[in-house]
């Protein structure tokens, strides 16, 4: 059996901990962000239908429709008033 290289250990070892971090990291921090993003469509959600009562004009509040525009923001926000506009219910 040949001699462990110090120097090539601790390498591999430290890129196997960096590697390993950021297969953690990035998980946690696209969570981070979709649960941000679900925060903040909520609150869009909430201040067009406050702004939209008095022309009888409401979006539905739940988790799709939050995603929807956390995920997607403005563009999202477009999507589901235009949805609104042309399927009313």
């Amino acid at each position: 059996m040949g001699k462990i290289d110090l120097p090539a250990a601790l390498f591999a070892a430290g890129l196997a901990i960096a590697l390993l971090a950021y297969v953690i990291r990035n998980p946690l921090r696209f969570l981070g962000r979709f649960v941000r993003g679900l925060v903040v469509g909520g609150a869009v959600i909430w201040a067009a239908n406050w702004l939209g009562q008095a022309h009888q004009f409401h979006v539905p509040w739940n988790p799709i429709t939050a995603a929807i525009l956390g995920l997607f923001g403005l563009p999202g926000a477009l999507a589901l008033l235009w949805l609104r506009w042309w399927l009313p219910v």
